[in-house]
């Protein structure tokens, strides 16, 4: 399954943006010079491919997103901290879904 899901994530990112695995099935994308909208719709576009993949023997496939954008005098850990505030309320809302970090 993650093999499928790098391969759909690598024919939609630019060469500029960055694809890391992130824990057991969670991944990070770095994407250089796009906006919180523009990479909330690049992961409604992502989800949505996930979805129409079907994995035999484990059925169709659903993904959740945290999205949150970087702010002058962030770190990594606030960065890090408000994308999975958002994905932990991504999945708290039923899954397959995108949410966006809070605008502190």
């Amino acid at each position: 399954m993650l093999k499928g899901a790098v391969s759909a994530f690598k024919k939609r990112l630019r060469k500029t943006d960055c694809l890391a695995r992130w824990g057991g099935e969670e991944f990070v994308i770095l994407l250089p010079e796009t906006g919180v909208e523009g990479a909330a719709t690049l992961a409604e576009e992502l989800r949505q491919k996930l979805s129409e993949m079907e994995i035999p023997g484990a059925g169709l496939v659903t993904a959740s997103f945290g999205v949150t954008g970087y702010r002058p005098g962030d770190t990594v850990d606030t960065v890090t901290q408000r994308v999975d505030s958002a994905l932990y309320r991504a999945k708290g809302n039923g899954r397959n879904c995108v949410c966006v970090g809070d605008p502190d």
